[in-house]
């Protein structure tokens, strides 16, 4: 993959059309449904996790992922960014 979601919001010069987004949107989607399909839960989809190459888009990262099936996909623990209580 080229870069992260993130990197290309960061560099592109002029705004995603209405397409490319709702194509992005469609494949995030489609991934994070499979996901579910197979019994896990990302929990940490954002742009520098969404990896982009020309029209594709995959989901990456999933140091955080938990298997959901049975048992409670959540712990007690909560984290958040720095500022954001």
């Amino acid at each position: 993959m080229e870069c992260s979601l993130y990197d290309r919001i960061i560099n592109q010069t002029k705004p995603f059309s209405e397409y490319e987004i709702r194509n992005m949107c469609f494949q995030i989607l489609q991934g994070v449904a499979h996901i579910h399909h197979q019994g896990y839960v990302h929990r940490e989809l954002k742009p520098s996790n969404l990896l982009v190459s020309k029209n594709a888009i995959k989901i990456g990262d999933f140091g955080f992922t938990r298997e959901c099936s049975g048992h409670p996909c959540y712990n007690p623990r909560v984290s958040c960014p720095r500022g954001f209580s």
